[in-house]
């Protein structure tokens, strides 16, 4: 696993936009991808190159990165 990299992060829900800090680590072969934020530490997502998408286990799929 990589050091982590900060950032700050816009999830944006129609017209609500809630702002988080977290951190970021790359790990596994590049397209895996672990948040930490201070309500979800450890949310695996995955990298989709062709699609430019994060998606998690929940559901919940980030379409601008």
């Amino acid at each position: 696993m990589t050091k982590g990299t900060d950032l700050i992060v816009d999830l944006i829900n129609g017209s609500k936009t809630v702002t988080v800090n977290g951190q970021a680590f790359l790990i596994g072969s590049g397209n895996e991808v672990i948040f930490d934020f201070p309500s979800k530490p450890a949310d695996k997502g995955i990298f989709d190159k062709t699609k430019k998408t994060i998606s998690f286990d929940d559901g919940n799929v980030w379409t601008k990165i």
